[in-house]
């Protein structure tokens, strides 16, 4: 589909090409033979070519824009068809990070480290939101999918960062009366305070009901484990 698509985009740059090079023509003859024109032949020749010259964009200009949209691929489509695509791909979305995030930054950089400093994600989501390929950028002579696709990398590493850090960081609470972020919670378990209440917990539950619902509910507590208590309601 990619060799397709390049082989139209081809095509239409030819024929743009030629199209161009016969208006050239038009004009030459135009201003060669000004002074034997009436002024009113001439203008009316030079409008002529600036109305050809106004269809021919327009005209090209949604060509290229059917060849695009109708060999339009997604990501998963590239990276299983196209390596070579895909390759493209990710290389804009590696100089576009090394744009908005810094030259040290890299959309390879292993996931157990974050794309951008915590407190930066906002501001670099909205940077490339708003990102607009100009010339001197990483986006500018790339296609508009290729470059749709490697914005859309970034962003769904960034969205994973975020994600990560907010599960480490949620807050939990435990029933001896601890709250803390959840990456905090095996060691809490662990911790001295919260094994006294767990022998004190599984002393009263003895003393009250000992059977094996409650055994197995202290126990799980006692190895850090969470317990769900369900109703006859569920």
């Amino acid at each position: 589909m990619a060799a397709a698509n390049a082989t139209t985009t081809a095509i239409i740059g030819q024929a743009d090409s030629a199209i161009q090079k016969e208006l050239d023509i038009i004009m030459n003859i135009l201003e060669e033979n000004m002074g034997k024109l009436p002024e009113g032949e001439y203008l009316r020749g030079m409008n002529a070519l600036g109305s050809l010259h106004r269809q021919k964009r327009e005209v090209l200009r949604e060509r290229r824009r059917g060849v695009m949209l109708g060999n339009w691929m997604t990501l998963d489509e590239i990276e299983e068809e196209d390596e070579e695509l895909y390759d493209e791909i990710m290389e804009v979305a590696d100089n576009i990070v090394g744009e908005v995030c810094g030259d040290d930054s890299s959309i390879y950089t292993d996931d157990q480290y974050n794309l951008v400093h915590r407190g930066d994600e906002r501001e670099t989501f909205q940077t490339l939101l708003d990102y607009k390929p100009e010339e001197g950028t990483a986006g500018y002579e790339t296609s508009p999918m290729v470059l749709h696709h490697a914005i859309q990398v970034i962003l769904s590493r960034l969205f994973a960062d975020t994600i990560h850090e907010l599960d480490i960081v949620r807050p939990v609470s435990c029933q001896c009366g601890w709250r803390g972020p959840q990456g905090n919670w095996d060691k809490h378990t662990s911790n001295m305070r919260h094994q006294r209440w767990v022998n004190t917990e599984r002393e009263r539950r003895s003393a009250e009901d000992s059977t094996p619902e409650t055994q197995i509910a202290v126990a799980a507590e006692a190895n850090g484990d969470r317990v769900v208590f369900m109703t006859m309601d569920g």
